[in-house]
């Protein structure tokens, strides 16, 4: 069983014999409904089971990719300027107010 999300799919579960069908190309799930129901039953009973949490709105692979390989190369540079920022920004604050009262 598969689902292929937006962009690239259409959120319909398919159901394929990868063994005698690797390139996915027929969907059993109109011949064979008994048994896809019965995975698809399944499916469920694990994402209750484990807490599988739908994807949120706007989600695509490529952005995760990016977020997930931003935060993995440079994860710790980036928290380190966020936190420089935050550290300077009372002290940005306090010369534009001096700046501007001095006017």
């Amino acid at each position: 069983m598969v689902v292929n999300q937006a962009p690239v799919g259409d959120g319909q579960w398919r159901l394929f014999n990868i063994v005698e069908d690797p390139g996915e190309t027929v969907d059993l799930a109109a011949t064979q409904p008994a048994l896809f129901q019965r995975m698809l039953s399944r499916y469920q009973q694990y994402q209750e089971e484990n807490g599988v949490l739908p994807l949120p709105d706007g989600y695509t692979q490529m952005k995760q990719l990016f977020l997930n390989t931003l935060h993995t190369k440079s994860g710790e540079q980036i928290l380190i300027f966020l936190l420089t920022l935050l550290l300077l920004l009372p002290f940005y604050v306090a010369y534009r107010m001096k700046k501007d009262f001095l006017r």
